[in-house]
């Protein structure tokens, strides 16, 4: 059975961590340390965000998300670190080249994300 939760070991690369409260413990120190952040860059109007998500999802284990610009709400999904970095990279080169837009876009975005990130912690009962 593949796992569910994952930490980050010292090295930050994800490793399974089958007990619930040390799961919880971890995640919430990490946070609280900034230690899932991988990459944030601010470009052309975008806040481009890859985080390691800490929970097996079908997609991967990191998420790069933009937020505001052209490509407000595009993102992507990987498995491992190195390629959330490059990914990261990418997102970046293309919110670069595109053209800029409102910056009142970002912060509909940026309330949509803190919702969704609110929302995914009642759910895990992490709050």
């Amino acid at each position: 059975m593949t796992a569910v939760r994952y930490v980050l070991d010292e090295r930050g690369e994800p490793q399974p961590e089958p007990n619930m409260m040390k799961w919880c413990a971890w995640i919430n120190t990490a946070v609280a340390a900034d230690r899932v952040r991988v990459a944030f860059s601010r470009t052309n109007g975008a806040i481009i965000s890859t985080v390691f998500l800490g929970l097996r999802r079908p997609e991967g284990l990191f998420m790069t998300i933009v937020v505001g610009g052209a490509l407000n709400g595009t993102g992507a999904y990987y498995e491992t670190r190195a390629d959330a970095q490059a990914g990261h990279l990418k997102a970046v080169e293309r919110a670069e080249a595109a053209p800029p837009t409102e910056v009142k876009e970002a912060w509909r975005a940026f309330e949509w994300v803190v919702m969704f990130h609110h929302n995914l912690l009642d759910v895990l009962g992490v709050t």
